[in-house]
């Protein structure tokens, strides 16, 4: 077979794939565990954290998309998280509740299927950092007003545990230990995205229900520390959790091209290592992509995503843009996933783990 005969074939396999990909995630349940929301004109465009801001232009950006359910973690960034953090979600149940036709709170399991079947948005409520937790009982607290959700650390030290970034090899703290069984106890699920190595250790030893670690890669593929060793995918495993693959581009990959079979390398990696259904979608970043923000809106990188010299952009082509879960469940398929395998990586495990970790204790 000559190399114009190889090429229209791989080119037929491609379409093919993508025929069958469509009606698969339509079907699916699909479940962003690291959801980010654009707001705004191009002009104007903002990442989303007053949920007040956003509009039904905004929301209509989401449809299409293929998605379910987005996990929206709530960034405060200042030193009153407490009022701070419980304000934001307070807006968020607003808004939420001003669009019943778009947008459905997910606060118990079946609430995933029937946000589908209504054909709205579900929006998982969770915290970025667990900086807002004062004491133990302000995990009810939250949780009674919807979050379900909780990053433990962000990358720095906090009262919980030790970030990534943290010098010192602290793992959790007495204060965390309490929080992780309270958690447990009321149904909220834990995340361990940013925290460092013991910190996570200590966490999975502790917990008597499934983690997330919501949006990581693998080490094995790659050396940037916000990357998962193998050891503890196989940790991660065992307690019945799952990570969500980000598609930050220097988290995918440490040099270019960077490519979307760079990003499904790192699903085929937890699938092999520990099975498919420990791997699910964490992708943090909006369906508009992060790069074509105005530069006067766009973040400050941290050292560990930041490279000497021309500075690489953020986004991968093909997964910044509205159609990237079809691209991702194609992808799948070529590469000899099952129907039912690629349904479980889109959605089905996180619904797993949230049936699990969401259930209060008996």
């Amino acid at each position: 077979m000559g190399r114009s005969a190889r090429q229209g074939r791989i080119a037929q396999q491609q379409r093919d794939h993508q025929e069958d990909a469509a009606p698969l995630v339509d079907s699916a349940l699909v479940i962003d565990v690291a959801g980010i929301i654009r707001f705004g004109d191009e002009r104007a465009s903002r990442v989303l954290f007053r949920p007040l801001d956003v509009s039904d232009a905004d929301l209509t950006a989401l449809s299409g998309t293929g998605l379910s359910a987005l996990h929206v973690p709530v960034i405060y960034q200042g030193r009153d998280a407490f009022p701070g953090t419980f304000e934001i979600i307070a807006e968020w149940n607003a808004a939420i509740a001003a669009r019943p036709d778009r947008l459905r709170r997910i606060t118990v399991h079946s609430d995933l299927q029937r946000a589908k079947e209504q054909n709205c948005l579900g929006i998982i409520l969770g915290v970025h950092e667990s900086n807002h937790f004062r004491c133990v009982e302000d995990v009810d607290l939250f949780h009674r007003h919807g979050q379900r959700i909780s990053l433990l650390t962000n990358s720095q030290q906090n009262l919980i545990g030790s970030g990534f970034t943290d010098r010192s090899a602290g793992g959790l703290s007495n204060f965390g230990y309490c929080v992780v069984e309270r958690m447990n106890h009321v149904g909220m699920t834990l995340d361990i995205s940013h925290s460092n190595e013991r910190t996570k250790l200590d966490v999975l030893e502790a917990t008597t229900k499934p983690v997330l670690i919501s949006h990581g890669n693998c080490r094995a593929l790659n050396a940037n520390p916000r990357t998962e060793t193998d050891d503890m995918l196989r940790r991660l495993a065992k307690c019945g959790g799952v990570i969500g693959i980000s598609a930050i581009r220097m988290f995918v990959t440490s040099e270019e091209p960077t490519t979307i079979d760079d990003f499904l390398n790192h699903i085929d990696h937890v699938a092999s290592l520990v099975g498919v259904e420990h791997v699910g979608l964490g992708i943090d970043v909006p369906v508009q992509g992060w790069d074509s923000l105005p530069p006067e809106n766009q973040f400050k990188l941290p050292a560990y995503m930041r490279n000497e010299g021309t500075q690489r952009g953020l986004d991968i082509e093909g997964l910044a843009q509205t159609d990237r879960i079809y691209a991702i469940s194609a992808g799948l398929l070529r590469r000899g996933y099952s129907d039912q395998d690629v349904s479980a990586v889109l959605g089905g495990n996180f619904s797993r783990v949230f049936k699990e970790s969401w259930a209060p204790f008996q």
